[in-house]
């Protein structure tokens, strides 16, 4: 969402988190509900969303979770688990 130093400061000055912030703390809390859903398991759900992998052809590797920082990467993120959850591969 935002750098450890930055939530700290917030936090410590009781200052709320940007529009940006929040818009990627809520993506990021949407996927991973999404991906614990899916596996059932916290643990299991986590470690996907953690493991890198090739989902961008010609990209490197890259965790779902780090995917999902940018609105069209969460999408995609989203479209995954949904169509695993439907058996569509």
């Amino acid at each position: 969402v935002a750098p450890e130093t930055t939530l700290r400061r917030r936090l410590q000055d009781n200052k709320p988190l940007t529009t940006d912030e929040t818009e990627r703390m809520i993506r990021i809390a949407r996927i991973t509900s999404l991906a614990e859903a899916l596996f059932e398991d916290k643990d299991a759900a986590h470690a996907w969303l953690n493991t890198p992998a090739q989902y961008l052809r010609g990209e490197p590797a890259i965790s779902p979770i780090a995917l999902s920082s940018t609105d069209p990467g969460a999408r995609l993120v989203e479209s995954m688990i949904l169509r695993t959850e439907h058996g569509l591969f």
